[in-house]
């Protein structure tokens, strides 16, 4: 397994809850502007990055989910800013740019301190 990005969460904005009750997570690194943390989940900044694709994971503590698709920008915003938008709707194309799709059955359980990552199996 290869890890692109690797981070921790150290922040869970106020209303990121309603958010994934909408199959939906917004992350940023730690830098992120005040007025976005509580939308947010805030997490260090990854110290290496590689480009993410269909079929990569991303591991939110001990649960993974595998990427189904990765709008155009994802990538750019992720190097950046540490920030992309994530569904949880497994949709094999991504409608907006800032968008990545992963496919999953659950919801996923976000805790403090907890790793936030891609990986390549």
């Amino acid at each position: 397994m290869r890890c692109l990005f690797s981070s921790t969460i150290v922040k869970i904005g106020s209303m990121v809850d309603d958010l994934i009750q909408e199959k939906m997570l917004v992350i940023f690194d730690e830098d992120a502007p005040e007025e976005l943390h509580d939308l947010s989940l805030l997490h260090t900044k990854s110290p290496r990055f590689e480009p993410v694709q269909r079929g990569d994971y991303l591991v939110i503590g001990d649960q993974s989910f595998q990427v189904t698709s990765v709008g155009g920008k994802v990538n750019e915003t992720l190097r950046e800013m540490g920030h992309c938008t994530i569904k949880f709707e497994g949709k094999d194309r991504s409608e907006l740019p800032g968008v990545l799709q992963v496919a999953a059955l659950d919801h996923p359980a976000l805790e403090l301190d907890a790793p936030l990552m891609f990986v390549r199996k």
